[in-house]
């Protein structure tokens, strides 16, 4: 079993197999025949030699490379036969819309709406209308501005409707109307 993790290629071909993508550490070192302490020792042992020699780290990385090449080449062809089994038919094959009704004979590209006749005017004719009087109570006179007294607290709603945006006072809201 340690004799697998001996040289750099295989260590690296291991290591390969580990970084596959939805690799199963437990699973990936089965297959190998390599237990996790003896894994983990190794990897413990080639991480201190490839620091000190650029030689082996060289070695490492083209084994490495390859066999991460195999792995996800083999990925990609297992996923290719999966999605082939389950595989859609294609979007050329489905109708995008229903087919458009057969043309009518009579139809037009424009049709007219009939114009409504015109019939007697409304009551109200120009003269004829004469609003009510309706008689306003005078306002009282306000009170004069003393200088010493304590203003009354507003309410939060002001007694006057005032349009929205109009900004006013509200010792104003009681007084004055907003022009």
């Amino acid at each position: 079993m340690r004799d697998r993790l001996e040289d750099v290629e295989s260590f690296a071909r291991l290591c390969a197999q580990l970084a596959a993508p939805f690799a199963d550490r437990e699973e990936v070192l089965r297959a190998a025949q390599v237990p996790a302490a003896t894994f983990n020792a190794a990897r413990t042992r080639w991480e201190a030699e490839l620091r000190q020699s650029p030689g082996l780290r060289d070695a490492f990385r083209v084994a490495f490379s390859e066999e991460r090449l195999r792995v996800l080449g083999a990925h990609r062809a297992e996923r290719a036969a999966a999605s082939a089994v389950t595989a859609a038919p294609p979007l050329a094959a489905l109708p995008v819309a229903p087919p458009p009704p057969p043309p009518s004979p009579i139809a037009d590209e424009t049709v007219f709406a009939p114009r409504p006749q015109i019939r007697e005017p409304l009551p109200f004719r120009e003269g004829t209308f004469s609003p009510q009087a309706s008689p306003v109570p005078p306002r009282p006179a306000p009170a004069p501005f003393d200088p010493d007294g304590t203003l009354p607290i507003a309410s939060p709603v002001a007694a006057e409707p005032t349009l929205p945006f109009v900004k006013m006072l509200p010792s104003h809201s009681h007084k004055k109307t907003p022009k």
